[in-house]
Order: structure tokens, then sequence, then C-alpha cells
């Protein structure tokens, strides 16, 4: 408890963190507003909001989750945090725990707060969406635990590489456009980018059925197949960050 407590005070006591959680909760409610404000009828889903809030999702939670870790390298404090803390797989489990529980209540929040705000903001209520919709409570579940494993596969490689440039760069374009590009590789391109994790992560928050070369993915396989690579980069983390100097 003492770790948690101290990795919080330093959380919160970081400025980037507050604006990047604040982005979280407001790009998809401006969003989601706008959208509804120009067409009620095509945008008032539960889907929609998930369509908006997933690539939220994809690019700042990566940028928090490698923070939490690169920014005591940048300022040169983790010297401290290992002398308070000698064991150092208890401060990198501390770590994922308090921002893994973080990033799944600011996705949370910006969710509900996105379903408000579009019954608020809708020309007629026959485009509000239901509360009780149950699609409500199965798109918040999903998404809270892609973002959980997100954060577990992003805090390994920030113990890897432990800087938060180089950490962001290579989540953002691996999430967003590498795997993509890899299918342009002529003969084995398509294979091979059909195994990368990231396309099942984003098929599973967005409720898609992922198709491979070889076999049709449900959710459940989806989800399952990035949580082995979010595991096996944490624990990998771990290991260097066990072996190499503070």
């Amino acid at each position: 408890m003492n770790t948690l407590h101290s990795e919080w005070i330093k959380l919160r006591s970081t400025k980037s963190f507050w604006w990047t959680s604040a982005l979280i909760i407001l790009i998809p409610l401006i969003l989601h507003v706008m959208t509804m404000q120009l067409d009620g009828e095509t945008f008032n889903s539960p889907s929609m909001i998930l369509a908006i809030l997933v690539p939220i999702i994809l690019v700042i939670v990566p940028i928090q989750a490698a923070m939490v870790f690169t920014t005591e390298y940048r300022y040169k404090l983790q010297e401290f945090t290992y002398l308070a803390t000698p064991n150092r797989t208890q401060v990198a489990l501390a770590k994922l725990l308090l921002y893994g529980v973080i990033s799944v209540i600011l996705v949370t929040a910006s969710f509900c707060i996105s379903l408000v705000g579009i019954n608020l903001a809708v020309p007629s209520e026959a485009y509000r969406i239901p509360y009780d919709n149950p699609d409500n409570l199965e798109f918040i579940g999903t998404s809270a635990l892609g973002t959980f494993f997100l954060v577990t596969f992003v805090q390994g490689v920030a113990m890897m590489l432990r800087h938060t440039a180089g950490v962001v760069a290579l989540m953002l374009s691996w999430a967003l456009a590498l795997e993509d590009l890899l299918r342009f590789i002529p003969r084995i391109g398509e294979y091979i980018s059909d195994w990368l994790p990231f396309g099942h992560l984003k098929s599973y928050l967005g409720h898609n059925t992922f198709i491979s070369l070889d076999r049709e993915w449900s959710e459940t396989d989806n989800i399952l197949y990035f949580m082995v690579f979010a595991c096996v980069f944490f624990v990998l983390g771990i290991i260097l960050l066990e072996k190499r100097d503070a």
C-alpha cells in the first residue's frame, strides 16, 4: 500500500497527467455533441460513442501509461524510488495497478459523460440513447478491459526503452499505422499483419470480428490474443528492470 500511495503522489503531481486525463473525457464529448447536432439520427447509438472513444484510447492512454515509468528516468528520480522500494517488481506492479485502474476509470467516465452530453444536446427526444440500453454496460466493460491490457503492454515497453518519446512514437506508430503498412509487403505482408496484436485489440474494442487468413476470431479470441502479448511484454520489461542498473 505504501508503494501505491507513493506512486499516486508522484503521478498526481505531474501536470501532464491532469491535462491528458481531461483530453480523454473532453475530446469524445465535444465530438459526440457536434456529430449529434449535425446528424442525430445516425449517431444515436452506444456503438457510435465507442467508435469515437476507441481512437482516443489508442492515442492518449499509451502516452499516459508510458509517462508513469519514463518521467522518473527523465528527471533522474528512479534511484530514489528503488532506494525506497528495493523490490523493483513490486514497483512495476504498483505502477500497473495504479494507472491501470485510473485509465479504466477515465475511459468509463468518458463513455458515461459522452452519453449524458449526447442526450442533453440532441434536438429531439427521439434521438436520445436510453440509459438502460444493455449495450452501454457491454461497451463499458470491453473498453475497460481492453484499456487495462493496453496499459500493461505499453508499460512493458516503457520498462525496456525508458524514454518517453521513444515509447510514445513506437506505440502510436505500431497501433495506428505499422500493422496496416506491413500488409503491403509482397507475399508475406498480409499473413504477418494478421498475427500482430493491435489489429486484434482494435477489433475487440470496436466489436468487430477479426478475419485472418486462417480463421475467424471472436471477440474473446481477440482480447485473449492481445492479453498474451501484453503479459509477455510486461514480463520482459520486469526482467530488464531487474537486470539493468537504475
